[in-house]
């Protein structure tokens, strides 16, 4: 539907997608992962696969960022800036 956005969960490690109208998909963090600030880093938990990320630098500031619902061109934006 033109002028509608896609709400995707995010999924550390998913590529990033259009929605199937070719609109933006809008990222936010999701129930079902984890995380917490180490010194300088993020550590992230996948609580469906029971697997850890960690992020350093510009993960840092992406997940940061994914506070509030974000697209790909809003990160980029936030990044860039």
């Amino acid at each position: 539907m033109p002028g509608k956005e896609t709400v995707g969960r995010l999924d550390v490690g998913s590529p990033w997608v259009e929605g199937m109208n070719g609109s933006p998909v809008i990222y936010k963090k999701t129930a079902r992962q984890v995380s917490c600030r180490i010194n300088d880093e993020v550590a992230i938990l996948d609580l469906d696969r029971a697997i850890y990320f960690g992020l350093q630098g510009v993960g840092v500031h992406i997940w940061d960022a994914l506070e509030q619902p974000r697209s790909v061109a809003d990160l980029c934006s936030s990044v860039m800036g």
